[in-house]
């Protein structure tokens, strides 16, 4: 018995032009493999978007496992302040 190669997940992708897709059961790695499986099938960029900084961290590490060299991944920082703040992000964010 041979084990099945990642390529041969083909996790569903959006039809439309403003449709989203949301995936769910997906435990351990298994999402970071259909995210990766989805960039590489989808000529567009694929956004994320993540609840806490921690999961953006676990999940870039977990698609740069599976991904190739040549696919990007970029995150956009954490503003680490909230909407009703009365200061501002640091200016390096």
């Amino acid at each position: 018995m041979t084990a099945a190669s990642p390529a041969t997940l083909l996790p569903l992708l959006p039809t439309g032009t403003d449709s989203a897709t949301l995936w769910g059961q997906l435990h351990g790695g298994a999402l970071a493999l259909a995210i990766t499986q989805a960039a590489l099938a989808h000529p567009h960029p694929i956004v994320l978007l993540a609840t806490h900084a921690r999961e953006v961290e676990r999940l870039v590490g977990e698609c740069q496992f599976f991904a190739p060299a040549e696919l990007p991944i970029l995150t956009l920082p954490d503003y680490e302040t909230l909407p009703y703040d009365v200061f501002s992000p640091h200016p390096d964010i």
